[in-house]
């Protein structure tokens, strides 16, 4: 499932289940597989390598599951895949009773500095046209 399908939208704009709001601050109520190895700081692992890890966290140390999703040939998987969507609000809240708080400080500063980085590259590929728009 997308984060930008028609199902999230729309769970997005509901009320919080059970008082949790899916879409905090406006975010997808999804995340994928890169975007949790940017909060656990594995930006270098390949996708391979992230799935086998997310499925062993998900065996051995209570991470949340993926949620189901269309197999490839019919049916529904529903063990980790490069393509696998978790609950934000799920992962959120796990890294927040796994990780230590000093740890969980040093991770929001490496995914800051991460996307300050990306930022600072595409501001570099910026040109000046004519008419002074870019």
């Amino acid at each position: 499932m997308s984060a930008h399908s028609p199902f999230a939208r729309e769970i997005a704009q509901r009320e919080p289940l059970f008082g949790v709001d899916l879409a905090p601050e406006g975010q997808p109520p999804t995340c994928g597989i890169h975007w949790i190895a940017r909060r656990l700081g594995a930006t270098k692992c390949s996708d391979a390598r992230l799935v086998r890890f997310l499925a062993s966290l998900v065996a051995e140390e209570g991470f949340p599951p993926p949620l189901p999703h269309p197999a490839r040939g019919g049916g529904i998987e529903r063990g980790v895949a490069a393509r696998s969507r978790w609950l934000r609000v799920a992962v959120e809240h796990w890294l927040g009773e796994f990780l230590p708080d000093a740890c969980a400080a040093t991770l929001d500063a490496a995914a800051h500095a991460d996307a300050a980085r990306e930022m600072d590259d595409a501001a570099a590929k910026l040109t000046v046209i004519d008419g002074g728009r870019s």
